[in-house]
């Protein structure tokens, strides 16, 4: 009953934001006289790319940050205290080695976890692709750098991208900022506030040849086979195309109200039959990478709470878990090295400091690679994860960290490690 009055009286983000101020005291006090960034065994060699007063970070791992030439890599700049709501984010890439920065664009549509979904083209040479609004619509915009200057402006922001840019998708970016904040859009209103499964909203497939969208799974389709249909909110979130574009997988994910406590589905649709495979449905997943084009390598937890790794041939339907004691944390997992090995990291974990490791997927054997400090007065939508990313040719990973060697402390510079 205490309790009760007392989160009704300070507020539930005062009581939190209280909580992470003497978590980060506590850590304080741990790292007076332990280092912020401790490297592995084998030396690590990292360079830092950051501005004074502002945050520099790229976003999800699940995009490459280099472009082919590995030259350079692109980033979100913003002031130390922009707020996602109102803010534009510019949009830059530094020089790799020299540091030279330089902006290009800014954007209204971008988000603490995911960016603007900023990328390179596939193929083409200094081209970008990023989210803005545009008349009252989220929109993608393709930019060229060397001629500076936007070349085309599609219909409906992208979440991902097919291989041979024919084709992109997207979802409702402003349900899932109201669902999942950190990782949509706040500058639109969400239309579909009053309808917890709508049948118009969903996954929408882009034709950029012709500039056009449809609906391709709908929300009202997903949950029809699911618990409670007509009182959970439903929503998409993580998309990814399958290298070879012949499919992707997503989150079906449903929740009360916006309660954080969610319930997610594993799913893949296939563009050979248009059908929506379930590949989970009791665990929760949370985070993943395709291994091949029918394998996925996830993150999930299970009934009892307990993390894991594991891989889902979608062809099949077959789940193997990875079993390891060192994996028992939940990660932002990439597969490199002819898919032998991946790299991920963890969460804030004892002082907290976060890992990055490399698991080599033939051997089992686990490499802790660099593990660096994360500020605990940034949290919940604000909050910096690594997101570790493997470069094209394998070289190089970035994170972004809140870390920093000596005792000021700024969110999200930008890290390159030399493997």
């Amino acid at each position: 009953m205490v309790k009760k009055i007392i989160k009704t009286v300070i507020g539930q983000k005062r009581i939190t934001a209280m909580k992470q101020v003497i978590k980060y005291v506590k850590d304080i006090q741990y790292l007076h006289s332990n280092p912020r960034i401790k490297v592995g065994e084998d030396t690590v060699l990292y360079q830092k790319y950051s501005q004074k007063g502002k945050h520099v970070f790229f976003g999800y791992y699940d995009i490459s940050q280099f472009d082919v030439e590995e030259e350079r890599m692109l980033v979100h700049c913003l002031d130390k205290k922009a707020d996602a709501h109102r803010d534009m984010a510019d949009l830059g890439y530094y020089k790799v080695g020299s540091g030279e920065y330089t902006r290009f664009a800014s954007t209204q549509a971008w988000c603490w976890q995911q960016g603007a979904r900023l990328r390179w083209h596939p193929f083409e040479k200094d081209y970008v692709l990023y989210n803005d609004v545009d008349k009252n619509s989220y929109v993608a915009r393709l930019y060229n750098l060397a001629e500076n200057r936007t070349v085309s402006t599609y219909c409906d922001a992208f979440y991902d991208v097919s291989p041979d840019f024919s084709y992109a998708l997207s979802l409702n970016f402003s349900r899932l900022q109201r669902l999942r904040p950190g990782y949509g859009y706040s500058v639109l209103p969400d239309k579909t506030v009053k309808d917890v499964a709508p049948n118009d909203d969903g996954i929408f497939y882009i034709d950029i040849h012709n500039n056009e969208k449809k609906i391709l799974v709908s929300l009202a389709d997903l949950a029809s086979d699911v618990s409670d249909p007509n009182v959970d909110q439903h929503y998409i979130n993580h998309i990814s195309i399958s290298p070879d574009g012949k499919r992707f997988m997503f989150f079906h994910i449903w929740t009360l109200k916006g309660d954080s406590h969610w319930r997610t589905r594993l799913c893949v649709y296939s563009f050979v039959d248009g059908k929506v495979d379930v590949l989970e449905n009791k665990a929760r997943v949370s985070h993943y990478d395709w291994k091949n084009n029918d394998e996925l390598l996830v993150t999930c937890w299970d009934e009892k709470k307990d993390q894991y790794y594991c891989i889902y041939n979608t062809e099949n339907k077959n789940k193997t878990i990875l079993e390891n004691k060192y994996l028992n944390h939940d990660g932002h997992p990439s597969i490199f090295g002819k898919e032998r090995y991946f790299i991920s990291d963890t969460y804030p974990l004892l002082h907290g400091m976060q890992t990055v490791f490399e698991y080599d997927l033939k051997s089992c054997v686990y490499r802790p690679l660099i593990h660096l400090y994360s500020d605990a007065r940034l949290f919940e939508e604000k909050r910096c994860d690594l997101h570790p990313r493997v470069s094209q040719s394998e070289k190089y990973i970035t994170i972004d960290t809140t870390c920093e060697e000596g005792c000021k402390q700024e969110r999200s510079e930008e890290h390159t490690s030399e493997l």
